[in-house]
C-alpha cells in the first residue's frame, strides 16, 4: 500500500483531525501525541496484522482534499514548526524549497580574518557574502541575500 491508500483507508476507518489545530484522533477518538526521531507527531494503524506509520501532518493534508505531493516535491511547515499541522500551516513546495525555509543564521566568525564571513547555500553550495565587521552586518547581509535568492513561488 502506498502512503496514501494507507492514510485514505485510516479515514476509512474512522479516523479525524482538527485542521484549525492540525491534532490526529484514532477512530477511537484518541488524540495522537506520539513523536518519531524527527519531532514529528507519528501515527500508527494495523492493516491486515502488519504496522504502517504516516506523519501527522500527511493526514491532514489528505483529510483535505488532497494528494501527498509528487516526487521532488514535500509538505512544508511554513512557520517551521513540526508540531503545527494546522491547514494553514502547510504548503506543497519543492523539495530546494524546503531547504530554503529554515532558521539557518547564514553567517560566522572567521576566526583567520577576525571578521563574521556571510553565506548563503544555493543547490547545495556555499555562495559567499562578504565578510563583516559586526554580526549583525554580517546578518543583514544573509536576510538581503535570502530576498534574492530563496524566493519561494
Amino acid at each position: 500500500m502506498t502512503k496514501q491508500e494507507i492514510i485514505k483507508y485510516s479515514i476509512q476507518k474512522g479516523w479525524t483531525c482538527n485542521t484549525n489545530t492540525g491534532e490526529v484522533f484514532s477512530h477511537k477518538g484518541n488524540l495522537i501525541k506520539a513523536k518519531n526521531s524527527e519531532g514529528r507527531i507519528i501515527c500508527s494503524i494495523i492493516i491486515n496484522k502488519k504496522a504502517h506509520f504516516f506523519k501527522a501532518h500527511q493526514f491532514v493534508w489528505i483529510w483535505c482534499g488532497n494528494d501527498l505531493p509528487k516526487e521532488g516535491f514535500v509538505i512544508d511547515h511554513v512557520n517551521q514548526n513540526l508540531l503545527d499541522n494546522s491547514i494553514s500551516n502547510l504548503r506543497i513546495i519543492t523539495h530546494q524549497e524546503n531547504l530554503f525555509n529554515t532558521s539557518a543564521k547564514g553567517y560566522y566568525f572567521d576566526k583567520r580574518k577576525n571578521k563574521y564571513r556571510g553565506q548563503i547555500v544555493l543547490n547545495g553550495k556555499d555562495k559567499y557574502l562578504g565578510l563583516f565587521n559586526t554580526e549583525e552586518e554580517a546578518q543583514q547581509a544573509y536576510q538581503n541575500a535570502k530576498k534574492v535568492y530563496h524566493v519561494i513561488k
